[in-house]
This record gives structure tokens, C-alpha cells and sequence, in this order.
């Protein structure tokens, strides 16, 4: 599949997940795209897309949804700058990252 398929296809699930309000979906889909923007070279939307994937997971604590991406997204946290609950949320899903 070409990345530009995956796009488009994570924009229809993005449009999806945010009118049904299905939170845990859409934060799945803001990591696997976070992802995408890091092989893509685009590192600053990466950060933006996983803040906002913090920002969703955050109140249920969906850490395992950052642990199931794995080595990626834990390197991608560790680039970003978050305080207060969203920290914790970091912090958790980086301890519990199996190394790779």
C-alpha cells in the first residue's frame, strides 16, 4: 500500500471517529499517523499529531494504546515536552514499551 493510500484512508477514519466520538479508535488512528509523518520525514507534524493523541488519551489513560505502537511512538515521545497528567501518560506508556 502507497503512504498516500494510508493517508487518505487514516483521513477517513479520522472523519469517522470524530463524528461517532469514538475516542479510542481515533487516538489509534493519531498514532499509527503520527507514525506515517516520521517515516515521511515530517517530524513536526508527527509531534503535533502525537500531542493530540496525548491529549485524547489522557483523560481515559489509555496508555496501552502507546505501548501496542511500540519503539516508534516511544521515540517520538521522547522528543515532545508535555507536563501536569499528560506527562504521566508519557511516562507510563515509555516504561511499559518493551525495548525492541
Amino acid at each position: 500500500m502507497s503512504r498516500a493510500r494510508a493517508r487518505s484512508i487514516l483521513d477517513e477514519l479520522r472523519d469517522l471517529y470524530e463524528r461517532t466520538h469514538n475516542v479510542r479508535w481515533l487516538l489509534e488512528v493519531h498514532l499509527v499517523s503520527a507514525v506515517l509523518e516520521v517515516g515521511d520525514g515530517h517530524h513536526d507534524a508527527a509531534r503535533e499529531v502525537l500531542e493530540e493523541a496525548i491529549r485524547l488519551g489522557q483523560p481515559g489513560g489509555f496508555v496501552q494504546a502507546f505501548v501496542d505502537v511500540g519503539v516508534p511512538i516511544e521515540e517520538l515521545l521522547k522528543t515532545i515536552e508535555v507536563d501536569g497528567e499528560a506527562a504521566l501518560l508519557c511516562r507510563a506508556a515509555q516504561g511499559s514499551i518493551p525495548e525492541g
